[in-house]
């Protein structure tokens, strides 16, 4: 079989953080994009592709590669979809269309 290679906890973590370091840069990236639609589709395709190169990816290079895509499309969709539910929900159920939104992602988050 293939022998198994084992990574300290130094570049175990940095596998873990790229994806967050990337996600801020794909938050701050939200606030650039033209529509919160075309941001969606943005972010739609990168987090395809990000999780395809991750779960393909045949060096840690390229598993590194595609989580900080990943990361970069995850972030730039939490911003997205708070622009977009605030612009098709009704007035009258807006701010709890966003809240439910916000709390779900916060809550998910938490429990891991």
């Amino acid at each position: 079989g293939r022998s198994q290679r084992h990574f300290g906890p130094l570049l175990q973590g940095w596998v873990v953080a790229s994806a967050w370091v990337s996600n801020i840069i794909g938050n701050l990236s939200g606030y650039y994009m033209p529509t919160p639609r075309i941001a969606l589709i943005v972010a739609g395709l990168l987090e395809t592709s990000g999780s395809l190169l991750t779960g393909f990816a045949p060096t840690l290079s390229l598993l590194i590669m595609g989580r900080l895509v990943n990361g970069f499309g995850l972030g730039l969709n939490a911003v997205a979809v708070a622009q977009y539910v605030s612009e098709v929900a009704p007035a009258n159920a807006r701010g709890g269309a966003i809240a439910v939104q916000e709390t779900t992602f916060v809550s998910g988050a938490f429990i891991g």
